[in-house]
């Protein structure tokens, strides 16, 4: 099918429902219940946890906190057509984007990349047999299409939409946005970003032993479900403490991460760890660093400061490493790129104060070490779920005075 046949088509149907229509929440529960029982999909970590984000409990949450935050003045209804660009590193954004605006009751267009991936297809291949199971009904609510680059089909699809959702790099973003959108249409963007964990060294070493691996087993589900490649994974490790806490905690912890990969027989692709020896030399060529200490499943980079930081990075198993005395120290080091802050240690006031303090400087997340990876629909400081929503102000006029 060509690109103006599926234009066609698509302006001849009707998908869109209201907002959590109860045969949405069927679909999604039976959706999730497809991927727990596949064995192709239980083979992969990421697929069971996205089922069990999309399973009905999950939904029926949402459905509670959309109408709570709907005022009594109000409407709500889909915005129309969305049109997902995710990206090509994390393979389930797709369908955490998709459910967002599906239960908003939007038909939905989704492109994907024309790299192999089988985690995409086997979640393809899902969706589309829950389709089919539908007879029909189901039909417009979401079109998958792949291709590579391709300007003119981006601005065929992009005019089709109302909303327009990008998930990628800086370039990725430019590139799409070169293609206008129609007048009225809304557009999500999620660029490059950077995140990166904060662990208070007293509270670590305060841990029981017994405690520690759980936290090692945290940390490798944030860091290396995606090669951490995903924008929400630490890629710098900062411990807040006195120097000597700091140099006990640190060699703990990393000593508990090797015990945990061993454990899980993680073993990196060649290529990504070519990459990240490679890349490792180059910044010790480059920059003076107290520590480079290259091991058998990852790299740890430790710098004597944060002043001139550079967020440039290769992924697979390379971190950097920092100290300072307290969180609130943090505050100057973080820009607008800075997404996520997984944490331990630390109570929420702590958190709080810290948030306070950033104002407009960045972080849209601070979240448990072992949550960095947890969808949810706030993300990159977006109310993901309301924005997939058009809303309808209702004025009545007040009572008259008998």
């Amino acid at each position: 099918m060509d690109v103006e046949e599926f234009a066609r088509r698509h302006r001849g149907l009707h998908g869109e429902r209201t907002p959590f229509a109860a045969d949405l929440l069927e679909f999604f529960g039976r959706f999730s219940r497809a991927i727990f029982q596949s064995r192709e999909a239980s083979r992969y970590p990421e697929l069971t946890a996205l089922a069990y984000w999309m399973r009905p409990a999950e939904l029926e949450r949402l459905r509670a906190e959309f109408h709570a935050a709907v005022p009594a003045d109000t409407v709500v209804m889909p915005r129309g057509t969305v049109f997902h660009i995710p990206p090509g590193n994390v393979d389930t954004i797709f369908v955490y984007s998709l459910v967002l605006a599906a239960l908003m009751g939007n038909t939905n267009i989704i492109r994907l990349s024309d790299r192999p991936s089988p985690q995409t297809d086997i979640l393809v291949d899902l969706l589309g047999r829950q389709i089919d199971a539908g007879g029909g009904s189901f039909e417009g609510l979401v079109s998958v299409v792949r291709y590579g680059h391709d300007a003119q089909i981006n601005a065929a699809l992009t005019a089709l939409c109302d909303c327009r959702v990008i998930w990628g790099g800086d370039n990725t973003v430019r590139t799409i946005r070169a293609t206008p959108l129609p007048p009225h249409a809304l557009e999500l963007v999620f660029p490059d970003r950077y995140s990166l964990a904060a662990i208070d060294a007293g509270a670590y070493l305060a841990l029981a032993e017994a405690d520690r691996p759980a936290i090692a087993a945290d940390f490798f589900n944030d860091a290396f479900w995606f090669d951490q490649m995903a924008c929400s994974s630490p890629r710098l490790v900062v411990w807040c403490g006195g120097e000597n806490d700091v140099a006990a905690a640190s060699s703990l912890f990393w000593f508990g991460l090797e015990r945990e990969l061993e454990h899980r027989a993680y073993i990196a692709q060649p290529a990504v760890s070519v990459r990240r020896l490679g890349f490792s030399c180059e910044v010790a060529a480059d920059q003076a660093l107290s520590a480079h200490v290259h091991g058998r499943y990852f790299t740890r980079l430790v710098v004597p400061s944060l002043d001139g930081f550079s967020r440039e990075h290769c992924g697979g198993g390379l971190f950097f490493e920092a100290a300072v005395e307290s969180l609130e120290h943090l505050v100057p080091f973080i820009t607008r790129r800075d997404q996520t802050i997984s944490y331990f240690g630390f109570a929420r006031r702590q958190l709080e104060n810290l948030a306070g303090m950033l104002m407009a400087r960045g972080v849209e997340r601070i979240v448990p070490i072992g949550q960095a990876l947890k969808f949810g629909r706030f993300w990159d400081g977006h109310d993901m779920l309301m924005s997939f929503g058009r809303y309808i102000h209702i004025i009545t006029p007040p009572a008259r005075k008998r």
